[in-house]
């Protein structure tokens, strides 16, 4: 997780979140609330067995408020310049603002 995002939405971010993909999937998952080294603890089994996540796997993460973020699993190993492009096109189809959402690779 992205460190800077941990600290500048600290007093909003509670242990439990809701994960929302595309489709309208829902997951709970557990923030460990450390500032030093932001993780997202619990709810990972769960996700790895619906996504089949059992390699390296990019996941982008919006944050849209109230505990819940919006996520995008890209469903294998992608280069940087598929994020690139895929952040792009949606940038153009709804704007975001950099410090609400975060890229991090799992798995």
């Amino acid at each position: 997780m992205n460190r800077a995002f941990a600290i500048l939405y600290d007093d909003d971010l509670e242990r439990q979140w809701t994960l929302r993909d595309e489709e309208g999937n829902r997951h709970m998952v557990t923030y460990n609330k450390n500032l030093q080294k932001p993780m997202l603890i619990g709810g990972w089994t769960e996700l790895r067995h619906i996504y089949e996540l059992h390699d390296f796997h990019t996941i982008y993460f919006g944050y849209v408020g109230d505990f819940c973020l919006n996520i995008t699993v890209f469903p294998s190993k992608c280069k940087p310049l598929s994020i690139a492009r895929f952040l792009k096109r949606i940038e153009a189809d709804q704007p975001f603002s950099m410090d609400r959402s975060c890229i991090s690779s799992y798995f």
